[in-house]
């Protein structure tokens, strides 16, 4: 199948998204709980300061290289690097807004979660991190996707994503889960299986030489154990077993999950259900490997902010834009109690009741808000009928 590039939306939109995750950003750096220098991080300040790193740290040259190339401290040079880097993926997500009945509505709505949710607090509050140009990258990669680009570019967009952190491979099995299903979150269902098979070959023997090459410091830090059954006992076990690990899968998102599963049943084509199913599964899985599990479901990011976006336009045309208004403000609640201070949660038993409250009264006004939507459409439907 040939590939027709679509035109790209306003860049308006874009400068829209930057303004807006500018906006987060400044909020968060000034509002979040502070963090010192985490494990993470010293290993890539060590990268800056030219010294060998552990794996899988060593190997993510990219944030170290593009920080030490600013003139300023390292923690200054790091904090431009993440915070530019979320403020472009702001810009990049605006722009994700095709076939959209209301462009700026939906851009200002994704931004916002984007704004608001986990992997934007925490690498505004860290700072010291690898992951922001991989989320601008990955976001960049399966946007062009959508519009027709050569499948190389591509290509080189994933590797140079995986120079930064190794989740940025979750793009490939996106664009074969949307091949496969015909789902519309990226444009995989737009290539040929030979454009894929490339894609995924090319960009896993650069990371595979990337590897081969970049020497790391051995018998340190790992994430490996002797089995996976271990490796999942130790996660369950630092989760607090699996009733508290699916609340943490959960507290990755907050309400917005909920936003995007309600749509996805209730006005989502299957195929989109089956790709959102599929990554999900995977990012699911993924939190067995390690046990930051919020970090670890950065993964599924942008499927969970696209499709609750999606809900709330629904919501939205359906004229009920006090409870859009609502819903966000218990997103932003959310986030500011969980996500701008983690560590304060977590410990505390009165925070987390809250954060059940939030989420109880998120679920009952979104389903309030569909079985109202469901009753105007039967409604509507006599209408239609009667004047054919």
């Amino acid at each position: 199948m040939k590939v027709t590039p679509i035109p790209f939306p306003s860049s308006r939109l874009f400068l829209l998204g930057c303004l807006l995750g500018g906006f987060f950003a400044a909020w968060w750096t000034i509002t979040g709980e502070s963090w010192e220098v985490l494990a993470d991080g010293r290993q890539y300040l060590m990268m800056y300061q030219g010294e060998i790193a552990a794996s899988p740290y060593g190997y993510r040259v990219l944030v170290p290289f593009l920080a030490r190339l600013l003139p300023m401290s390292p923690q200054a040079g790091f904090a431009v690097v993440t915070i530019s880097c979320l403020i472009l993926t702001s810009g990049v997500i605006a722009l994700y807004v095709t076939h959209s009945r209301s462009p700026w509505f939906t851009s200002i709505t994704m931004c916002t979660l984007w704004g608001m949710s986990f992997p934007f607090v925490y690498l505004a509050t860290t700072q010291i991190r690898a992951e922001a140009p991989t989320l601008l990258l990955m976001a960049v990669a399966l946007l062009l996707s959508r519009r027709g680009a050569s499948v190389w570019l591509l290509a080189t967009l994933i590797a140079v994503g995986g120079l930064a952190h190794e989740m940025v491979l979750i793009s490939i099995p996106a664009l074969w889960l949307d091949k496969w299903t015909g789902g519309v979150l990226t444009g995989g269902a737009r290539y040929r299986t030979r454009d894929l098979a490339i894609l995924s070959l090319a960009t896993a023997a650069f990371l595979l030489g990337v590897r081969g090459i970049v020497p790391t410091a051995t018998g340190q830090i790992s994430y490996a154990t002797t089995s996976l059954l271990e490796l999942v006992g130790r996660v369950l076990a630092y989760s607090g077993g699996p009733l508290k690990h699916a609340l943490r899968i959960y507290a990755a998102f907050g309400p917005a999950l909920l936003y995007a599963i309600i749509f996805l049943v209730w006005w989502g084509r299957r195929s989109d259900q089956l790709a959102f199913l599929g990554m999900g599964m995977l990012a699911v899985m993924a939190t067995f490997l390690a046990t930051d599990t919020l970090r670890v479901m950065e993964l599924a990011y942008l499927p969970v902010i696209v499709w609750a976006t999606r809900f709330l336009e629904v919501i939205w045309t359906n004229g009920r834009r006090v409870s859009v208004a609502i819903l966000l403000a218990l997103q932003a609640s959310y986030s500011i109690l969980v996500y701008g201070h983690l560590r304060t949660f977590e410990a505390s038993r009165q925070l987390n009741v809250i954060a059940a409250v939030l989420s109880l009264l998120a679920l009952g006004i979104c389903l309030l808000a569909v079985a109202l939507a469901r009753s105007r459409a039967a409604q509507m439907r006599p209408s239609m009928e009667t004047e054919t």
